[in-house]
């Protein structure tokens, strides 16, 4: 039976698998690392999505949000690559380094840069993570002897 704990933890591993697979081979453990970590975030708050827009107060909550139609749909968004929030999001952060490089800032604002590029990556990976954990709960909830609906409750 899925419950909170259940969607957390298979939540935070999809997120945090998913935002591994996403981060480019080329970059850095360091910014590699904190896209997991915020895909593993993004994970975990994804995969309470759907019980927040739809509250589990009984048995049969699970609607429109908690429907195959809309695990396709997040999987769709998550995957095209027409609005890749994650991709914006590095190239904000290569930005960063690249400012960093050009101006060999003093340790002050050097220091707050890379944090704020390893932020950067976090967000990344967090974006990325969080569809993944929204389609994590509603493959738990399909397990279940209720399971989810195509479309919307009882259709």
């Amino acid at each position: 039976m899925s419950n909170r704990k259940t969607h957390t933890v298979v939540g935070g591993i999809a997120g945090g698998t998913f935002a591994f697979a996403l981060a480019p081979s080329g970059q850095s453990g360091a910014n590699t690392a904190a896209e997991v970590l915020g895909g593993v975030l993004g994970g975990v708050l994804g995969s309470r999505m759907p019980d927040i827009i739809e509250p589990a107060i009984h048995s049969h909550h699970r609607s429109t949000f908690h429907s195959l139609t809309t695990a396709s749909a997040v999987t769709y968004g998550a995957l095209q690559k027409k609005v890749d929030l994650p991709a914006m999001l590095r190239n904000e952060a290569a930005l960063v380094h690249q400012r960093v490089a050009a101006t060999q800032a003093n340790g002050n604002s050097a220091f707050l840069d890379q944090l704020l590029e390893l932020f950067l990556h976090f967000l990344a990976g967090a974006a990325a993570g969080t569809a993944a954990g929204y389609v994590s709960h509603l493959a738990c909830d399909a397990t279940t002897p209720r399971s989810i609906p195509l479309f919307t409750r009882g259709f």
